[in-house]
């Protein structure tokens, strides 16, 4: 029922491949994925050290 977009762009007329792939325009946070998951790991980290602090 839900969906972010609904299907993949054609490819431009003038030959090009347009940002991704065949035609499919790229989303700005595709840039951030690595970086968002070195993020998410240095998160889970914190609060786990977090967490056994205050239970010791």
């Amino acid at each position: 029922m839900v969906k972010a977009a609904d299907e993949i762009p054609p490819a431009p007329e003038d030959g090009g491949t347009g940002g991704v792939g065949p035609g499919g325009v790229a989303s700005p946070i595709d840039m951030y994925v690595y970086m968002l998951s070195i993020v998410a790991v240095v998160f889970m980290m914190y609060y786990t050290k977090k967490l056994k602090s205050q239970k010791a």
